[in-house]
């Protein structure tokens, strides 16, 4: 079975790897998705952070983007999303 975790911080995501969460997943203000909006990172740098820790311990993180975008935001988003793949963003 894998532990999947929603996280806020990258306090969070630490605490949760540390204790056995195998994927975490994460929403970003910015990118419409359904999580509250205090539970959003609110740069991608956060994301980046989350990453980073979950690439160390072997986990995979993903990102909510679950809501529909709309076509004036296609662009910003997908830089976004380009640029936290190529850090490791497993989706």
């Amino acid at each position: 079975m894998k532990l999947t975790v929603g996280v806020k911080s990258a306090a969070e995501a630490g605490y949760f790897l540390d204790n056995g969460a195998h994927e975490l997943y994460c929403g970003l203000a910015g990118l419409l998705n359904n999580r509250l909006p205090r539970e959003n990172l609110s740069a991608p740098e956060g994301a980046g952070e989350i990453i980073g820790l979950a690439a160390a311990r072997g986990a995979r993180v993903f990102l909510a983007v679950n809501e529909i975008v709309p076509e004036k935001l296609y662009r910003p988003a997908l830089n976004i999303l380009a640029g936290l793949k190529e850090r490791g963003l497993f989706g």
